[in-house]
C-alpha cells in the first residue's frame, strides 16, 4: 500500500492549482503523484543536486461530479481500491510515467524556490527529466 500512499493527493489540493478544481478523482488510477520529499543526492560529477520524484497517470484524469460522488461514497467507501483491484483484475494495470525535478545547487541558490519544503514547488522549465 506504500505506493497508493505515494499517489494521492490528500495533503494539500486546494494549494495546487492543476488539481483544485476538478473534483473528487474516480480512482487512484486518474490522478497525478507528487512526493512531498525532496532529496539531496549526488550526482557522476560528484555535485549536490535537489530532486522530487513525480508520477504522472497515463489513464487520464477522470473526476466525479457532487452528485456522482454522492451516489458512490453512499454505496461504498472503498471505491478507489475496488477500482484498482478490479482494473488489475482485468489485467487493466495502471500506468505512470515516472519524471524527476532536478535542482542543481547554483540554480538554488540563485532562485526563489525553497526544494525542501513539502509544498515547496519549483519552475519546472529546465529541470524536469523524465523517465520511460
Amino acid at each position: 500500500m506504500g505506493f497508493l500512499v505515494a499517489v494521492t493527493r490528500e495533503p494539500a489540493p486546494g494549494d495546487d492549482p492543476d488539481v483544485a478544481n476538478r473534483g473528487l478523482p474516480t480512482s487512484v488510477r486518474h490522478v497525478n503523484g507528487y512526493g512531498s520529499h525532496t532529496y539531496s543526492l549526488i550526482n557522476a560529477a560528484g555535485e549536490r543536486v535537489w530532486v522530487k520524484f513525480h508520477f504522472k497517470t497515463q489513464q487520464g484524469h477522470r473526476h466525479w461530479t457532487n452528485a456522482q460522488a454522492s451516489t458512490v461514497i453512499g454505496r461504498t467507501r472503498e471505491s478507489t481500491q475496488e477500482d484498482l483491484f478490479g482494473a488489475i483484475e482485468r489485467g487493466d494495470f495502471p500506468k505512470w510515467r515516472m519524471q524527476v525535478q532536478i535542482m542543481t545547487t547554483p540554480r538554488r541558490r540563485n532562485g526563489r524556490s525553497a526544494p525542501a519544503g513539502t509544498r515547496s514547488t519549483s519552475p519546472r522549465s529546465g529541470h524536469m527529466a523524465t523517465f520511460r
